[in-house]
């Protein structure tokens, strides 16, 4: 969670003189230390300030912030590597029955405060809490309110959980078994302002407020109080040049990007959105994107809660009458960031109706809606329907859209026999997803819901999308359930062909002919790949005849992407494979 911390000790003048590679060795020079002292050791407390010394330099000083990102994330590593984890574990919290008086009680405070504040920028150091007994550890803690009466550290640990929780969105299953959220839910009426904030940002980002709407209520109240009480520290952060609230309780302050995550994540469930229309959310939102000083992350998830807002008819009203909202989201579509780019044009979409309405259509192919998670057993099933004959269209690379992602999207799910929907939590929390699957209900497309997560049972939009249908679960017994599958869109095929006589005509003349480039399959390209364009590393096994056309496109219009796609996702990295691959291209 950026920034979102208590205030630390001045920076370290060693910390300034030291080049990168001096600091990460003095760091694995003090985490070694500190595995052989014990908590109540009085020299730990000289070591750990030493480290918190060291992060507040990276992080305040370091005027690259490209550099400070990436040192903050090796300093992670390291506290990971070094076994930071389990010190604390087996030190602190087993221990912490004895903490009564300094220097363990300090030591305590210290070590939790690197936690918090580090989990925040490293993935790696998540990833180890994660695999540890840590985050139950926690959990049990935050339950046992006569050991954890302090706010201080019930918001560190809080906040440490988030950011787990964040950068490891596998964590939230278990969370949920442990009881993770109940246990939030016990702090979001806190009379404290730290904890209240923190239990409402990790209880957004954690709970299924689909799957289970009365958590939802739990979190909004009769009188809205909490979503008011988020809105207001959106205010704060308004109020002050770097997007940060002031102090609260005089230890704390919250940075206005990690808010807005949390409102994206409440803004997904229908009561919370109606409830931020309702209270002035449109208000911060347009404040927001007119304001010089926020950052593209502000912006981005700015436009994605009022994404999600969007699909609800009473927030459509109100947003369709702030015209000046509008003309700062109709801005957007133009923006270089992609995730913006896409929200922008989600809302537009959702607000004001179908893509192409002159276009002619006529059904050719099969679409798979999916969410970028499940990739692997959704690109397993196009290969399987792409072996039997059928013809399936999917976005097999994750970023690949452009500026034209709006049309595309649009034209995949208007020319298709049917819309498979790809059932998964992640499928259902993303907005891209919920356009694709709500836009084909709009155009009337036969929706197959197709389970790709075990035990997954749809809820919310996503159940109201796929009702009572029946749905092919794909996590058991794959080949059976698909054998039910093919037959099912078969007949949807055969059905449009009569429907549709001309484009199955078409279809037939044109299997006569020699088929064209675009038509191949992956397993064409890579044959293509080995005997035509002679090029020496192995293929990557998603790419097919539809995304070499887009290739060979991009080649000749934006060279600049056209290169960098070839190196970062196709691997050729040698000039010579470069060459071949452009020249073959270009013959296509």
């Amino acid at each position: 969670m950026a920034e979102n911390e208590l205030l630390l000790p001045g920076s370290s003048p060693d910390a300034k003189r030291m080049s990168v590679e001096a600091r990460q060795e003095e760091l694995s020079l003090l985490l070694s230390q500190v595995k052989k002292m014990t908590l109540f050791d009085p020299s730990l407390t000289h070591v750990l300030e030493q480290i918190m010394e060291m992060y507040t330099y990276i992080r305040d000083e370091v005027t690259d912030q490209g550099n400070a990102k990436e040192e903050l994330e090796r300093m992670g590593y390291l506290l990971a590597n070094h076994g930071f984890v389990d010190f604390v574990y087996y030190n602190v919290i087993l221990a912490s029955e004895k903490l009564e008086n300094d220097p363990g009680r300090a030591n305590l405070g210290v070590s939790r405060k690197l936690l918090c504040n580090l989990t925040d920028k490293s993935e790696s150091l998540c990833k180890e809490i994660e695999d540890s007994r840590f985050m139950e550890t926690m959990m049990k803690n935050l339950s046992d309110e006569k050991k954890e009466n302090d706010t201080m550290s019930t918001t560190l640990q809080m906040l440490t959980l988030y950011n787990v929780l964040n950068k490891c969105p596998g964590s939230k299953h278990q969370f949920r078994k442990w009881g993770g959220v109940e246990v939030m839910m016990n702090f979001v009426q806190s009379e404290s302002n730290p904890v209240k904030a923190a239990a409402l940002l990790t209880v957004a980002l954690a709970a299924d407020l689909e799957a289970d709407p009365s958590q939802s209520e739990h979190l909004i109240g009769s009188t809205e109080s909490n979503i008011n009480y988020m809105l207001w520290l959106v205010d704060e952060c308004l109020k002050l040049p770097g997007h940060r609230t002031g102090l609260i309780d005089n230890y704390f302050r919250f940075r206005l990007d990690s808010l807005l995550s949390g409102l994206v994540c409440l803004s997904r469930n229908r009561s919370n959105a109606l409830a931020i229309g309702r209270n002035g959310g449109l208000d911060r939102f347009q404040r927001i994107l007119r304001s010089e000083n926020s950052s593209l992350l502000e912006i981005q998830y700015t436009a994605e809660t009022i994404w999600n807002l969007s699909f609800q008819d009473d927030n459509k009203i109100i947003l369709t009458k702030n015209s000046n909202l509008m003309e700062l989201v109709q801005k957007l579509k133009e923006n270089k960031e992609t995730s913006i780019k896409i929200a922008a044009l989600g809302i537009c979409l959702e607000l004001f109706g179908r893509v192409n309405k002159e276009r002619d259509l006529v059904p050719k192919h099969v679409m798979i809606s999916y969410n970028w998670n499940d990739k692997e057993l959704a690109t397993k099933l196009m290969k399987k329907l792409q072996s039997e004959g059928v013809d399936v269209w999917m976005d097999i690379v994750e970023g690949n859209m452009d500026g034209d992602i709006l049309e595309k999207m649009a034209h995949a799910i208007e020319n298709s026999h049917a819309v498979i929907v790809c059932l998964s939590e992640a499928y259902r929390d993303s907005a891209s997803c919920r356009m694709e699957a709500t836009y084909a209900c709009k155009v009337k497309k036969d929706i197959i819901p197709v389970r790709l997560e075990e035990d997954f049972e749809p809820s919310g939009w996503l159940g109201i999308v796929v009702g009572m249908k029946y749905k092919y679960d794909l996590t058991k017994e794959f080949d059976a359930q698909f054998d039910k599958l093919l037959t099912y869109l078969r007949k949807i095929i055969s059905d449009d062909q009569e429907k549709y006589p001309a484009a199955s005509k078409a279809k037939s003349s044109g299997s006569r002919q020699k088929q064209g480039s675009e038509d191949w399959t992956c397993e064409q390209v890579a044959a293509w790949w080995r005997d035509t364009a002679h090029i020496r590393c192995a293929p990557v096994d998603w790419l097919d005849g539809r995304l070499l056309a887009e290739l060979k496109r991009w080649r000749k219009e934006t060279p600049e992407f056209f290169l960098a796609f070839s190196q970062q996702k196709l691997q050729l990295t040698h000039p010579r494979d470069l060459v071949e691959f452009s020249a073959a291209i270009n013959n296509l």
